[in-house]
């Protein structure tokens, strides 16, 4: 967990730079002020980054469900504030921001091995001191430096969200990740965010808007060589896998995936090392199986997700989840079916209750119901049923 941030000093960083109207203001403090009434896990939000989403999120003593209406709408407030701080000439002691850019790669270094709502609630408390922070002040150059931030906190904000399930407030955050570095006037962080955004639609809606926003997004980036050039061809091939007819897709898929690789390997080194703000060869063999096993051509798309996991880290724990599931869904696709239920149950026995999110669940119940109509009668879709729900 980062460190909590220091208290306000008398460099003129308490200056409020909020510019929404009263209720919502009032909205925000209230709800807030609920939490921390209502929970009582701390006297002040200094004492723990995370304390205001977690307080949200956990059950209290007597067993109350989670509240994730409360979370969201928390998410949603923060957001209007951050979306009046980047149209407003604000800014920052030069101090701070360095302080922020130096948090904002650490989250990044954190994302793939953390839980989603512990780094969710370390990120968003990093929003919130930058709303509380800033001030109007005449430097140009600071306040782009502070979009520039905004734009990769709230583009984070919104791959967790992804991760956690919650598709509409992750394609917002995006949204306003997109504005950020468009007022940061960084057209590559802009088609960051924009195929980062194609994702929310490839998990959980349209692949037709996926493929838009990925060519929105090869658009923005220009002749660039960035994480979004390559990461947009193979975004597209993975909308086309679920869209297209077959022989139209398989020709136009393995162009989208060359034409990936070539640009990868043109983007700077710190990119390629990067699996947040950048991308990462493992990711895109990861995303290049996915499209495969989608196509029907398991044995490829089995190798590429082999390979994949050989370059993922234990702790890397949703990749690899997701990456197992892609395997079993060739296994059980292929008529598999005990092989494919025996892998699903390995890897969910090894995910930590904290990492079963949404997005997990979601290809585990696509999962059975590919085994279901590949095999009803399968003595082991009964158990595998059962294990799906305690999920």
């Amino acid at each position: 967990m980062l460190p909590p941030e220091p208290p306000p000093g008398a460099d003129g960083d308490q200056a409020d730079a909020r510019s929404l109207d009263a209720d919502t203001e009032r909205a925000l403090d209230d709800l807030l002020q609920a939490v921390h009434h209502d929970i009582q896990l701390y006297a002040d939000r200094n004492a723990d980054p995370t304390a205001t989403l977690i307080a949200i999120m956990a059950a209290d003593e007597a067993g109350t469900p989670h509240d994730e209406a409360r979370l969201l709408d928390h998410l949603d407030l923060l957001r209007q504030r951050i979306e009046a701080t980047i149209t407003t000439a604000v800014t920052a002691p030069a101090a701070l921001l360095a302080r922020w850019e130096q948090r904002t790669t650490r989250h990044a270094q954190h994302y793939m091995s953390a839980a989603p709502l512990t780094l969710l609630g370390e990120v968003t408390s990093d929003l919130e001191a930058i709303q509380h922070r800033c001030g109007p002040g005449p430097w140009p150059d600071r306040h782009r430096r502070l979009c520039r931030i905004t734009a990769k906190l709230t583009g984070l904000t919104g791959m967790l969200l992804i991760n956690l399930g919650h598709q509409d407030p992750a394609s917002a955050f995006f949204t306003t990740a997109r504005a950020a570095a468009d007022r940061a006037a960084d057209p590559a962080l802009q088609a960051w965010a924009t195929v980062r955004q194609a994702l929310v639609s490839h998990y959980y809606g349209d692949p037709r808007e996926t493929r838009e926003l990925a060519l929105t997004a090869t658009a923005l980036a220009g002749d660039r060589r960035c994480a979004a050039t390559a990461m947009a061809p193979v975004t597209e091939a993975r909308a086309l896998a679920r869209t297209a007819q077959h022989a139209e897709a398989v020709a136009a898929i393995r162009s989208a995936l060359a034409r990936g690789q070539e640009l990868l390997a043109e983007t700077d080194q710190s990119e390629q090392n990067d699996p947040v703000f950048g991308y990462t060869r493992r990711q895109m063999l990861f995303h290049s199986g996915e499209a495969m096993a989608e196509l029907g051509l398991f044995e490829e798309a089995d190798d590429y997700l082999n390979r994949a996991l050989e370059l993922y880290l234990p702790s890397e724990r949703l990749d690899r989840t997701l990456i197992q599931l892609d395997r079993a869904y060739c296994q059980a696709a292929s008529g598999e079916t005990e092989q494919a239920v025996n892998l699903t149950l390995q890897t969910a026995e090894s995910l930590p209750a904290d990492y079963r999110t949404r997005i997990i669940r979601r290809r585990a119940h696509h999962l059975e119901q590919v085994i279901g109509s590949h095999n009803p009668e399968a003595p082991v879709l009964r158990a595998f049923q059962h294990a799906l729900a305690q999920l």
